[in-house]
């Protein structure tokens, strides 16, 4: 009976455990220092400096994930500041995110639109490079990926219609109580409250426009939908 139970049980134990795999893309480079080739991390222009770290060029920034257990253990984050440098540790993770294509919301963080124009890049460090007991650069694996949805509604869609001449209100479901919300309310037509993840929206005056945009954001990522105004 014990030999049958563990049968049961290890398959159940390996399954939990199964170590996430490698994202669809994923690439293994040698990466030498800038003193021995100067190999560039694709179009980043990413590569590593003499020291043995990271450097970003252009518009590139990096968030340091800590060490993780491959590429796969890596995911997106609530991104507010970046990093030009960061040391090449090996089992580190990290996220180069081209920093010219996001948008910074009234929190502080910044995100990545899901509407498909852009990616960022994630990168594991699987073991460092060596020649004649001198450290030369690194072998990372890496692969570009567009920003998580996270639930969040699809670029350009519209999310409700307002009556501005009779119910006046509308309620706007949003993935989760955690997604920040700006609406480009340029004449201030709107009164907004937030409660968990539902957003109210009142309209207190109009401008005679037929629409409005609405910003969400979830962790790296956001999206740009839009307010429909029924003049009926």
């Amino acid at each position: 009976m014990m030999a049958a139970v563990a049968l049961l049980v290890l398959p159940s134990c390996s399954k939990n455990e199964e170590t996430p795999s490698d994202p669809e893309g994923t690439v293994t480079l040698n990466m030498l220092d800038t003193e021995n080739g100067g190999t560039v991390l694709d179009y980043s222009g990413i590569c590593i400096n003499a020291s043995q770290n990271f450097v970003t060029q252009g518009d590139w920034g990096l968030v340091d994930a800590g060490k993780v257990g491959g590429l796969g253990y890596i995911s997106g984050s609530d991104v507010e500041f970046f990093s030009s440098e960061a040391a090449v540790t090996v089992g580190g993770g990290y996220i180069a995110y081209p920093v010219a294509d996001m948008r910074r919301f009234d929190s502080g963080k910044m995100a990545l639109p899901i509407d498909g124009s852009t990616a960022c890049m994630k990168l594991y460090v699987v073991s460092l490079l060596e020649r004649d007991e001198k450290t030369v650069g690194a072998a990372v694996k890496y692969a570009m990926l567009r920003p998580s949805t996270y639930g969040l509604p699809a670029f350009g869609s519209t999310v409700c219609k307002i009556k501005v001449f009779s119910s006046r209100k509308a309620t706007i479901t949003l993935p989760s109580a955690e997604c920040e919300y700006y609406l480009d309310d340029e004449y201030d037509q709107f009164e907004c409250s937030k409660s968990g993840n539902k957003l109210e929206l009142l309209v207190k005056d109009h401008s005679g426009n037929d629409h409005c945009d609405l910003y969400l954001r979830m962790r790296d990522s956001y999206t740009k939908v839009v307010i429909e105004y029924m003049y009926e």
